[in-house]
């Protein structure tokens, strides 16, 4: 049997394509080497790419290493080792077969710059996908995998000397599941990122964390439990991330929220996008996540407002790479 096997570019710009659907069209195959994975340009093009909404020009494809290759052909050959960690293809439909967001994440470890491929990771590991029918620019989707699944996959692929698994498990350490926002999982990263890579060193949060709500809680919210975008569980502290200013966002929804969660032991403190772009007031957020996990706060190890400020800025800046089957946008 021959199989067409559409490259890590190929599957970034699907999962966010197919954004509510994610990876739903492709399922788990046993499936782990490129053996009968085909190279030919005429064969690869005879399989259904229209109804996957892909053409030809610049399309990513995995072959085997020996495979040999068209120089002229638009198509774009990644050649893989003869065999791969498990859960490193999804199946689709007609012997298509694609790359997991596993493999995705650990090849474009090797491409990415380090502020793309951590947002990247959230995303994946997130519940959200950028979609600019929708509004605000995001669709809500199931996480596409998770840290623990992800973890193990680098680990095999190290053992398999696969180029990028070292990279990509550091830079994983900076990542943890559940974001559904991209300003959400940014502040967590701001936050959360270690000193000596000019964050703030505060421990990671549990994102989108539900609180279940008792009889009074529910009856001044009408649901039954509430949402937190960072919940520091046993500090009984959250943060909420708001696009507004805090004489916008005290609409009654918001205050009867904060009020039900602040009744059931959960302090709320919002932050405000201006806070998230300037390193001197995320400092002051820090301080108090730091104060209410810890019991303190020391500046000693920090470093200068400058670098931090060049690290906000970089983190915050949203990136384009082309590739034949579209935008990645991150």
């Amino acid at each position: 049997m021959e199989i067409l096997v559409l490259g890590f570019e190929t599957a970034a710009i699907l999962a966010e394509r197919n954004a509510r659907r994610g990876f739903r069209d492709f399922v788990p195959t046993i499936i782990n080497d490129l053996d009968s994975a085909i190279a030919n340009r005429k064969e690869i093009l005879s399989f259904p790419l229209g109804e996957l909404g892909l053409e030809e020009e610049n399309l990513d494809v995995l072959v085997p290493r020996n495979a040999s290759r068209n120089s002229h052909s638009s198509l774009r050959y990644h050649r893989t080792p003869d065999r791969l960690p498990e859960n490193s293809f999804l199946r689709g439909r007609g012997n298509v077969f694609i790359a997991s967001p596993e493999l995705t994440l650990l090849e474009l470890s090797l491409t990415l710059d380090e502020y793309s491929w951590i947002k990247l990771a959230y995303r994946f590991t997130g519940t959200y996908s950028k979609d600019m029918t929708e509004m605000y620019g995001l669709a809500e989707r199931p996480q596409l995998t998770n840290v623990p699944k992800l973890n193990a996959y680098f680990s095999a692929a190290h053992e398999c000397g696969m180029r990028g698994a070292r990279r990509a498990s550091q830079l994983l350490k900076q990542v943890c599941d559940g974001a559904a926002s991209p300003r959400e999982a940014e502040l967590e990263i701001a936050l959360s990122r270690p000193r000596r890579l000019d964050g703030l060193g505060c421990p990671h949060a549990l994102l989108n964390s539900k609180v279940p709500f008792d009889e009074f809680a529910a009856s001044i919210t009408g649901t039954t439990f509430g949402s937190i975008d960072l919940h520091y569980l046993m500090a009984n502290y959250g943060l909420e991330y708001t696009g507004k200013e805090p004489h916008e966002w005290r609409i009654p929804e918001d205050v009867a929220r904060q009020n039900a969660l602040e009744h059931m032991g959960v302090e709320i403190a919002f932050v405000t996008t201006r806070q998230l772009r300037d390193a001197r007031e995320l400092e002051l957020v820090a301080q108090k996540v730091s104060r209410k996990t810890r019991g303190y706060w020391r500046p000693e190890g920090l470093s200068s407002i400058e670098r931090r400020q060049a690290f906000l800025d970089m983190l915050l800046i949203e990136r384009e790479f082309p590739s034949g089957a579209g935008t990645l946008v991150v």
